[in-house]
């Protein structure tokens, strides 16, 4: 199976492993090109795997939608229904999955909920990809990605709702469904780390401070596409509960390690 996917697809990537149930779901990005992509899914009993009996959870030569990779899945914890949030140059969708969490819920619709589509759009700035949900109070925070990930316009953003399934706005309370979020973490070209995006997991240390993971260039080992290395930086929160960095760039502290 490994030798065939392999000759199929020209990227796997963004791999996303989520505890539905008793089981454990690893939701994996397959790409050949914008018009062919998918979300598949494999599960197994324990985090470290082996993952096994693969699922199309959504596919772009069915759904039209462009760019169907990065999956982001969530459970409500009011609902309790799981959510398929994914995408990147054909805008950010949600999807209902079915309480598995390895297809698509009966009737489920896509909907359009951040981003503008690459067509047409001088920049990538408001073509938003890498989504990731936080939930923090009576908030759920939508962290996304924009610009172009080898270079120094790659950035992170934010939106957030009520409810998983609101319209997600930034503090000028502007839609993301029309490309707009709060810029939390940027770079300048002339700089050692740039292109800070796509984060990871947000996690809470005992004394209550929070962290985000993120991938970034290093100038010094030669930049994109062939040196992205992992950051972990701490985000901050100020009073009306908006989420920030100390300085808007990636961290110069802190040892590095290759």
């Amino acid at each position: 199976e490994r030798q065939e996917i392999r000759k199929e697809w020209r990227g796997i990537w963004a791999p996303d492993v989520v505890k539905i149930g008793d089981n454990f779901v690893l939701y994996i990005s397959f790409w050949d090109g914008p018009q062919k992509t998918l979300i598949a899914s494999y599960i197994s009993d324990n985090p470290a795997g082996p993952f096994t009996n693969r699922t199309v959870i959504t596919e772009s030569a069915k759904t039209k939608i462009i760019d169907s990779i990065d999956a982001e899945v969530v459970t409500d914890d009011e609902t309790q229904k799981t959510w398929l949030f994914f995408g990147s140059v054909g805008k950010i969708h949600r999807v209902e999955l079915a309480s598995d969490g390895r297809s698509l819920a009966p009737g489920a619709k896509y909907e359009h909920v951040a981003g503008l589509s690459i067509a047409g759009q001088k920049n990538r700035d408001r073509v938003f990809e890498g989504a990731y949900l936080y939930k923090r109070g009576v908030w759920w925070y939508l962290f996304v990605s924009s610009g172009h990930y080898n270079n120094h316009s790659y950035a992170i953003n934010v939106g957030r709702a009520r409810r998983l399934t609101d319209d997600f706005k930034d503090r000028k309370g502007r839609s993301m469904k029309d490309g707009f979020a709060e810029r939390i973490l940027s770079s300048r070209p002339d700089e050692r780390f740039y292109g800070p995006g796509h984060n990871g997991e947000i996690f809470t240390t005992k004394s209550g401070r929070t962290y985000m993971p993120y991938h970034c260039h290093d100038a010094k080992k030669g930049g994109a596409p062939s040196h992205r290395l992992l950051l972990l930086q701490e985000i901050l929160w100020d009073d009306d509960d908006w989420p920030y960095f100390a300085t808007g760039k990636p961290t110069k502290n802190g040892v590095l390690r290759y």
